[in-house]
């Protein structure tokens, strides 16, 4: 079994059924290894997939611009979008003109007509923006893996409704929802979820992620650290050679 389903942050008493149906589980996150051992599976880290995407994407000489982040699926944007659209005025107030938002092929133009209408730009390409661009903010979820390992500072945010974030409180059993923080075991990226993520909070993060160089320096730092966490190139070279072991016995 090739990249394990994350029961360590939702279903760790699945583990058991897993184990009955696997002899190999192969992942690509190394605290993964221990958690899986610690219920009878034969895990193997064998990096991320993800690092071998972007090995061959040549060097952006200059960041700038804030890229906005705010998901795809209906309900994200639903309560992101008037958030992100509050945080640009605030941003445009402190001088920070350069603003952009990755759009899935899944949204409607129109569901970002509040942030387009104030001037932001749109990026179809997000993997090219979170390389080009000098801060971010990300709802979260995978897109924060692919920032950090692309180099972007950024925060991550999330809101929902209250019975969402309720009923997510009670079934996610992890310290941090950033992939990030999670890899270094150290809070180095700041997370504004539900009540704290305010326009005012948002805007602040980015500005200081752009004007602090204490703290971009950090940033960048982390996003060295992580790659080197998740152990390089060649996942995939590396689960075949497991794959090819085990075939050959």
């Amino acid at each position: 079994w090739y990249i394990a389903p994350q029961l360590w942050a939702w279903g760790e008493d699945r583990a058991e059924k897993l184990a009955g149906a696997v002899d190999t589980l192969l992942v690509v996150f190394p605290f993964e290894v221990e958690f899986f051992r610690k219920h009878g599976i034969n895990a193997v880290h064998v990096g991320h997939p993800l690092l071998d995407q972007i090995a061959d994407l040549p060097d952006v000489p200059q960041r700038s611009g804030i890229l906005l982040m705010p998901g795809s699926r209906k309900h994200e944007l639903h309560h992101h979008v008037p958030l992100l659209a509050r945080t640009v005025e605030l941003l445009h107030e402190r001088g920070h003109q350069h603003i952009s938002v990755a759009k899935a092929r899944s949204i409607d133009d129109e569901a970002l007509r509040p942030l387009t209408d104030l001037g932001v730009k749109v990026e179809h390409q997000s993997r090219d923006a979170m390389r080009t661009h000098a801060a971010g903010l990300i709802k979260a979820g995978t897109s924060t893996l692919e920032a950090a390992v692309m180099g972007l500072p950024f925060t991550t945010f999330y809101k929902t409704s209250a019975i969402s974030y309720y009923m997510a409180k009670r079934v996610v059993k992890i310290d941090s929802v950033t992939m990030m923080n999670l890899l270094l075991k150290r809070n180095v990226v700041h997370e504004l979820l539900q009540h704290d993520a305010t326009p005012e909070a948002l805007a602040k993060d980015v500005d200081e992620m752009l004007t602090n160089s204490a703290r971009r320096h950090e940033l960048e730092q982390a996003s060295i650290d992580v790659r080197n966490v998740l152990g390089g190139p060649g996942a995939s070279e590396r689960a075949a050679d497991v794959i090819a072991e085990m075939i050959s016995r």
